[in-house]
């Protein structure tokens, strides 16, 4: 069974306020919360390869990133609205020679959980933009985000 990822946007001041409890934080991934996400990135099982070529562009490590016990999820990270403009800024700042220089190195050296994705450059390069995208979407709206990886098919 693959591990898939999947990053959730929290509408501006829900986390903390409407979504207190990790019970809260389960239900609202599983779409059965009151609250409900207004954007979502399924990355399916390219998470490895995305987080390979952000480790590759050296973004920095952004402090305040939380992990999240969530029942039933493999692991959880929580994005605090205030440092998401910061980790927009520096996806902009990828151009599409860096992009490509990038996924060559990835692809001469793939994380083991994302060979196929690093063999997809077509793929990985719109899976990144959509990254860079829901990046900004939620740093121009004020969002959290939720990224959670978990065990599964997409949709499953």
């Amino acid at each position: 069974m693959a591990i898939r990822g999947v990053f959730h946007a929290v509408p501006r001041s829900a986390f903390g306020a409407t979504i207190r409890t990790t019970d809260d934080i389960a239900r609202f991934l599983a779409g059965t919360h009151p609250v409900r996400s207004p954007a979502q990135l399924d990355v399916a099982d390219a998470w490895a390869c995305l987080g390979a070529l952000c480790a590759h562009f050296e973004l920095p490590r952004v402090m305040g990133i939380e992990p999240l016990a969530i029942p039933d999820q493999l692991s959880t990270l929580y994005i605090p609205a205030y440092r998401v403009p910061g980790i927009a800024s520096a996806l902009e700042q990828i151009g599409p020679g860096q992009l490509a220089a990038g996924m060559a190195a990835l692809s001469a050296a793939p994380p083991a959980d994302g060979a196929a994705w690093a063999r997809d450059q077509r793929g990985l390069a719109l899976m990144f933009l959509q990254l860079k995208k829901l990046y900004r979407a939620c740093a121009d709206n004020g969002y959290d985000l939720i990224f959670v990886k978990s065990k599964g098919a997409p949709g499953h």
